[in-house]
């Protein structure tokens, strides 16, 4: 009876010690895992990569373009026409007609026809020009684009009057023509616009001499056509 007695005191006390031993090991266990977390929450975390802006986007805009207009390149050997072909430089330059900053007054669209021309080799280049007006109503934002592949399309502006004020492109790249006239120049097929101010803060009048220049570095006959606004 003793003996079973003993024997029964000494299994409580096992298991009571096995209960033991479980709660410690638990309690090591849940203060590891604690104290790490804890130090994941204090390491330094990777910043997050930033995203980028996208490229602004050249303005929408739909010309009146000519299908007909680019036929395909002569072969060589074929007589490369270029009539009329306008000057060389901004001093030379072709005049086209003035218009005013109002978008369907510009040449390619609200109903007017894109302007027309050939590039004649590699070392041929055509300037044209215009007066752009700024009128009550509408924004002045001189903008080009050209169908046409494998040129360089560029628009240069210089105020009427006072200083020119040159802002940036959207779409394109600026440039500063051969007598110093800022502007944006772009790859065809492609188009771009110019912002830009004239004069100071007590002036509000944006009218502006607009020189165009189309060139191309291929020596091959191209005929072109593109449209522009002021």
């Amino acid at each position: 009876m003793n003996l079973s007695r003993r024997s029964s005191r000494c299994r409580v006390v096992a298991v009571s010690l096995l209960v033991a031993a479980s709660a410690l090991a638990c309690g090591s266990t849940d203060n590891e895992a604690s104290e790490a977390d804890n130090a994941d929450a204090g390491a330094p975390r990777s910043p997050t990569p930033k995203q980028e802006d996208d490229e602004p986007e050249p303005p929408e805009f739909e010309p009146n373009f000519d299908e007909d207009v680019d036929p395909p390149t002569p072969d060589p050997g074929d007589q490369c026409i270029d009539n009329d072909d306008p000057g060389s430089s901004e001093a030379t330059a072709m005049a086209l007609p003035d218009i005013d900053d109002c978008d369907s007054s510009g040449a390619g669209f609200g109903g007017n026809p894109p302007i027309v021309g050939v590039m004649k080799g590699a070392v041929d280049v055509d300037f044209y020009k215009f007066t752009g007006k700024d009128v009550v109503g509408c924004s002045v934002d001189p903008f080009i684009v050209s169908p046409t592949s494998g040129l360089e399309i560029c628009m240069f502006v210089s105020c009427a009057k006072g200083t020119t004020n040159f802002k940036g492109c959207t779409g394109g790249a600026e440039k500063v023509s051969d007598i110093g006239n800022p502007g944006c120049c772009v790859a065809t097929p492609g188009q771009t616009k110019l912002s830009f101010s004239c004069g100071g803060f007590t002036q509000t009048n944006d009218s502006a001499n607009v020189f165009i220049r189309v060139k191309q570095l291929a020596d091959q006959c191209t005929p072109y056509q593109f449209a522009y606004h002021f």
